[in-house]
């Protein structure tokens, strides 16, 4: 005789007690194997069989072919199609679009992108490499905070400003903070501009080594700036405040370019 809420229950009535804990047996363990050695994810298997990760996770963990969570996030990017990764790209883009990074991560970001060296243009590395070969330890897209500049040569940073993209849109509003930040650390920065009359030449490398090397004798340079063509010839404008510096090449070239 049962009690439930004051009412007796019948005599004839019966239970069936169900252990929750029970564990999930596949209906076919030699099939769960095959599709997982066939490459089928542990997600999809719990799918197909109507069970948890973890139960079938139990079956397959000591299998000598079990896949880890590096190698099965591989093998399912590896099958998901050109448009599956667009998607994901941009659900990914949205969740963090308009949410301001700290400055420890864009520091991170700024050592990420020094280190991939993804970042290199061809001027740049002519360049770095006319400055090694000079003696001057060259480092492209040299990480000064949360900032790269094209090229580092320890206490120098140099950019080299070759279109008129510079000196407009996004580049051009996180100019001057950007300039003051690397000026603030105590780097002597040195912006080049490249064109078409004033292409990348040697002697800009020979400018650059007569500098680091001044830097290195004077402290007291560092925290300056000069501006230079390619050539390798001063082309600072008079009247140039830090907001305006280097946005805009000088248009006097036959004076200072000697032509």
């Amino acid at each position: 005789m049962g009690y439930n809420g004051g009412s007796e229950v019948p005599a004839h009535t019966s239970f069936e007690v169900v252990d929750v804990t029970a564990k999930w047996i596949p209906p076919d363990l030699d099939d769960l194997i095959k599709r997982y050695s066939s490459g089928q994810s542990v997600n999809s298997l719990a799918a197909h069989y109507g069970t948890s990760r973890h139960s079938v996770t139990q079956y397959v963990r000591g299998l000598p072919h079990y896949r880890g969570t590096t190698e099965a996030n591989r093998i399912t990017a590896a099958n998901k199609s050109p448009e599956d990764h667009r998607r994901y790209a941009q659900a990914a883009n949205a969740a963090v679009r308009g949410v301001p990074k700290t400055f420890e991560a864009k520091s991170r970001a700024a050592r990420a992108r020094q280190g991939n060296g993804l970042r290199i243009n061809d001027t740049e590395r002519t360049l770095a490499t006319w400055l090694t070969e000079r003696g001057v330890p060259a480092v492209p897209q040299q990480a000064i905070g949360p900032y790269n500049c094209d090229i580092g040569a320890d206490p120098i940073a140099i950019e080299i400003q070759g279109g008129h993209w510079h000196a407009s849109g996004a580049h051009r509003a996180r100019f001057p903070n950007r300039t003051r930040y690397i000026l603030d650390q105590g780097w002597l920065l040195v912006f080049v501009w490249v064109t078409n009359y004033a292409p990348l030449r040697p002697a800009l490398a020979d400018y650059l080594v007569t500098l680091f090397e001044q830097a290195h004798r004077d402290p007291a340079l560092n925290g300056q700036y000069r501006v230079v063509w390619g050539t390798g010839q001063d082309c600072t404008r008079p009247g140039l405040n830090l907001n305006q510096l280097a946005l805009v090449p000088p248009r006097d070239r036959g004076d200072r370019l000697g032509a």
